[in-house]
């Protein structure tokens, strides 16, 4: 009942917060080295090739011009998945309607007879959603179309996606730096059904900038995070 509670409260503070953000840039998270000029260079997400929900091919340029929450899941999970899923549902709400501003806002920026638009506004990065299967041998595209359907994730706005194991336990454990490993204190003679506890899978969301840095961990289970994540989601698209 209190997970309930948290999140219809959840979806409240979310509809109401307007709370402008500090100009403060986020830290950067993960492995850092400095170039031969002087300049840090943070940890990157690195190169993929993934299927989404409409079997669409999609790499790491989906990352480009956007402020990304990315997670990882399986269809049949029925402890934290749920749980992330519907924040990140009433989340999506809030996100869609600040992308929407921005293209409203670019479009009359772009007009000549609209020449006082604050177009640093105008060009800030849209949102995005990323969630990521563990589980790919069950979770074909269908499988997460119907996934995505019951969270009323939006096109364009919130891929799921999946593709071959050894590329996303390795874009798990050495990208996006989250234990997504195997159980495998588990037998491997033991008979595969979709909703064995095969995976040991994080509860938590990372947000990601435009250039494929990780700029903050959260946990996608707790209502108070999700809150910090909409307010640091804000103060990434206006970092300097």
């Amino acid at each position: 009942m209190k997970l309930f509670k948290n999140i219809s409260l959840l979806a409240l503070i979310f509809s109401l917060s307007c709370t402008k953000t500090s100009p403060s840039r986020l830290p950067f998270f993960g492995p850092k080295k400095l170039a031969v000029n002087g300049d840090t260079l943070y940890h990157q997400i690195g190169s993929f090739n993934l299927i989404n929900q409409y079997k669409d091919t999609l790499s790491e340029t989906i990352f480009n011009h956007k402020v990304t929450v990315v997670n990882f899941f399986f269809a049949t999970c029925k402890t934290i998945c749920p749980v992330m899923s519907k924040h990140l549902m009433h989340l999506q709400d809030s996100c869609i309607h600040k992308n929407q501003t921005l293209d409203l806002l670019h479009r009359i920026s772009s007009d000549n007879t609209s020449k006082k638009l604050d177009v640093t506004l105008a060009s800030q990065p849209k949102i995005q959603f990323i969630s990521i299967t563990v589980n790919p041998a069950y979770d074909q595209p269908e499988v997460l179309l119907n996934y995505a359907n019951t969270y009323k994730a939006k096109k364009g706005f919130w891929n799921f996606l999946t593709g071959s194991k050894e590329q996303i336990y390795d874009l798990a454990k050495n990208d996006f730096l989250v234990n997504a490993l195997e159980n495998t204190s588990k037998s491997e003679n033991t008979a595969y059904t979709p909703s064995s506890e095969e995976f040991i899978h994080s509860e938590l969301m990372m947000l990601i900038d435009s250039n494929r840095r990780i700029r903050g961990l959260y946990n996608g289970t707790d209502a108070s995070s999700m809150l910090l994540l909409w307010n640091d989601l804000k103060q990434l698209q206006i970092e300097p």
